[in-house]
């Protein structure tokens, strides 16, 4: 019989740290309403839900250690919320996409002035956020890419954790930026500022020298800043705990891809369900609207998408390899899933 009591029912998501007032916010958020939420964040939740704020203290002295718990590292437009989505497998492994409740650890370090309290509230929060569904089960978290500087104290709290890291080769990184428009070029400077502010785009140029480059050349530098930060977690805790995928060969290769990540993970799930999620599940979805997609469409929507854009993407994945070569950052990171 389930508590209903935020701290030990998995029907309620921790889901904001307002570090200012010494709080947490939970919202009643059950299983099913989490999965058909494109992310777990204001913007995709239910405006309705039921919530309940609970006192720092009390959080910290109660909150259970429960549940196994692994992740998602990603760069952004890689393919990782479709991961998250075939990944999430009743009774085996349940995904929680970008919860706002990690991304309030970037606001609570630079913001917070408790800056020496941030390895025990990030504790917390992997506590709070690691209670299963089903026994037995592992959580999938699939963090914001802003939260990519925190990946190895988080691999570090729960030596057990594994993490996948997942990117898309920079020429479509590229691509899906500048075909997203002004929208997208924002986002690049604002996850670059996030960066910088974490002191990950250290990369030979400083500040004015950063202010004169394009939107382009703002997200390359983002890219490789997280090409940096996934070879340094695999130099340093080994394939066993983490492994690189990128988005072509999980739109090519489906089947050896999902198999691959299941054993990666440790979750025996039978051949029936890994077939239908391959050929009827997330791999035929739109990732974001849901809609029924195939790779065809894919490529034909990145080809006219792209075209506009082709020599910029060009000129400045050149320009990035020199900047990769400089820095020694490896395009493709070791460790790959297949």
């Amino acid at each position: 019989m389930k508590q209903d009591y935020p701290l030990s029912d998995p029907d309620w998501l921790a889901h904001r740290h307002d570090y200012l007032n010494y709080q947490y916010h939970f919202l009643l958020a059950p299983r099913a309403v989490r999965r058909d939420a494109l992310f777990a964040t204001d913007e995709y939740l239910p405006a309705d839900l039921r919530s309940v704020t609970i006192s720092e203290a009390e959080v910290r002295n109660a909150a259970p250690d429960q549940g196994a718990l692994s992740y998602i590292f990603h760069s952004g437009f890689c393919c990782s919320t479709l991961m998250a989505n075939a990944l999430e497998i009743a009774g085996h492994c349940t995904s929680l996409k970008e919860p706002m409740l990690l991304n309030d650890l970037v606001g609570f370090g630079q913001h917070s002035g408790r800056r020496n309290e941030l390895p025990a509230v990030l504790e917390t929060a992997l506590r709070l956020l690691a209670k299963p569904f089903d026994p037995n089960s592992l959580m999938l978290l699939k963090p914001s890419n802003v939260l990519n500087g925190f990946a190895q104290p988080m691999l570090n709290l729960r030596p057990a954790s594994k993490a996948l890291l997942m990117f898309a080769p920079l020429p479509v990184f590229l691509g899906s930026i500048a075909r997203k428009g002004l929208w997208g070029r924002l986002w690049a400077r604002e996850l670059f500022l996030v960066l910088r502010s974490q002191n990950l785009t250290d990369l030979g140029f400083d500040d004015q020298q950063y202010f004169g480059q394009t939107d382009l050349q703002i997200a390359a530098i983002c890219w490789l800043a997280h090409m940096k930060i996934f070879q340094d977690l695999i130099d340093r805790l080994g394939s066993a705990r983490v492994r690189t995928l990128d988005s072509e060969t999980t739109v090519e290769m489906p089947h050896q891809v999902l198999e691959s990540a299941l054993i990666f993970l440790g979750l025996d799930v039978p051949e029936d369900v890994r077939d239908d999620i391959v050929r009827k599940g997330a791999f035929r979805k739109h990732s974001k609207s849901g809609d029924a997609f195939s790779r065809e469409e894919r490529r034909i929507e990145q080809s006219k998408g792209d075209a506009p854009h082709a020599d910029e993407i060009e000129k400045v994945s050149l320009w990035a390899h020199q900047i990769a070569e400089r820095n020694a950052i490896p395009l493709r990171p070791q460790a790959s899933l297949l």
